[in-house]
């Protein structure tokens, strides 16, 4: 049997995953390479060299470019002055059919269907016929645009756009993936569709063995956190992140100064030490290998979001490895979650204390240690929810 081929289109670099929408993208489709031929396209803002093709593994192809000469000299200036507080970049989401070799390969590649994840290529790809299209919807994003955009004078033209771009890529789309049922009635009453064309598929996590406690005790002391509670939150820059990491900089670490916090991801790259109070650590970008150690010495994570869209990637990644986590209600959105069971809900006005009193109770965190884990492990394992896509993908190439 000849092998189809599935293209999937996102505007960021995807291998090696490192935040939560190359990490979707990696665990739902990586599982399908036994059946399917994939290949990526997207950019990179960083990335100087034309193109770069990455083996990501055996049948799952990464073509990587770089943007055009007149963003890094156009643009950037621009963004720097007008746009910097978004925290994330117009011109990736909006202009990038100016792009002419990533435009070039999104139209010439062979595909027998489309994966558009997020909708910002679809400006290109609506003029490609020759395909069905999934549209994988890591947010509602016309709705979270609305939330990123506040307090920025162009926030009526950046919504606007959004939910054009957003609402044409729903109607021409033959199925949508979506992460929750709050996004999914979310589309339904915007963009006015038919229920029967959303399937939901949650995001995920890897699932590995729960880390022993000889394993903990050795994680701790080579990071040189024997002594201190280590309170750990991990997160990509991104304006809700970064809102998170300033309460746990100027509200929770100053009440909480027994704690060592330890802030890991591209968010940091929003913070300097000299921000932060002696308790506040900034570990940066680390790789998979090096954060595990992250994972194993941690007493605690915690998810004091208030903003956001969709199943928070994060929660489901401290579950999996094993780590009791404080979080508020927003941040457990999409989560069928107990108090107290699996994680600690609070508020943000409660939040210090919530910390402080789940530490004094080993018990406690040891109960939510293995029902997180296993309520993770159940329903969230990307193996599991990649086959979901599997059979949508069946359906839509060999049920026609």
């Amino acid at each position: 049997m000849i092998r189809k081929k599935i293209l999937i289109s996102d505007t960021a670099p995807l291998y090696p995953p490192m935040w939560g929408g190359p990490k979707r993208i990696w665990g739902l489709f990586s599982n399908l390479t036994h059946k399917y031929d994939i290949i990526y396209v997207g950019v990179d803002t960083g990335q100087y060299e034309l193109v770069k093709g990455i083996e990501a593994s055996e049948d799952f192809f990464e073509k990587r470019f770089s943007m055009p000469e007149s963003y890094y000299k156009y643009w950037l200036p621009i963004y720097e002055r007008l746009f910097k507080n978004l925290n994330f970049d117009p011109y990736t989401y909006f202009f990038i059919d100016n792009a002419k070799h990533y435009v070039d390969a999104l139209e010439s590649q062979p595909a027998d269907a489309i994966v558009c994840s997020h909708p910002w290529s679809w400006n290109t790809l609506k003029f490609r016929t020759d395909s069905p299209v999934i549209y994988d919807a890591h947010n509602c994003e016309y709705t979270l645009m609305r939330s990123l955009a506040e307090g920025n004078l162009f926030k009526p033209i950046l919504t606007h756009k959004t939910k054009a771009l957003e609402g044409d890529l729903c109607r021409r789309a033959k199925v949508i993936l979506a992460c929750s049922e709050e996004d999914k009635q979310a589309f339904v009453d915007i963009y006015k569709l038919d229920p029967g064309k959303i399937s939901i598929v949650e995001n995920g996590t890897d699932i590995p063995p729960l880390p022993s406690l000889k394993e903990r005790v050795a994680a701790r002391e080579e990071l040189g956190y024997a002594r201190q509670p280590v309170v750990l939150f991990v997160g990509a820059y991104y304006k809700p992140n970064i809102q998170a990491v300033d309460f746990i900089v100027n509200r929770l670490a100053p009440k909480l100064t027994a704690c060592q916090f330890v802030i890991v991801g591209t968010v940091t790259n929003a913070f300097s030490d000299s921000q932060a109070p002696d308790n506040v650590s900034f570990a940066g970008i680390l790789t998979d290998d090096y954060l595990e150690h992250y994972w194993r010495a941690a007493d605690l994570a915690v998810n004091p979001m208030s903003k956001g869209s969709g199943v928070n990637i994060k929660m489901l990644d401290y579950m999996a490895a094993g780590i009791p986590t404080v979080s508020t209600p927003f941040g457990c959105r999409g989560l069928d979650v107990e108090n107290e069971k699996h994680v600690v809900i609070s508020e943000l006005d409660n939040f210090a204390t919530a910390i402080w009193d789940t530490l004094k109770k080993p018990e406690l965190r040891g109960l939510m240690r293995r029902k997180g884990y296993d309520y993770v492990s159940t329903k969230f394992d990307w193996k599991i929810l990649s086959k979901k896509v599997g059979h949508i993908l069946d359906q839509l190439l060999f049920d026609r």
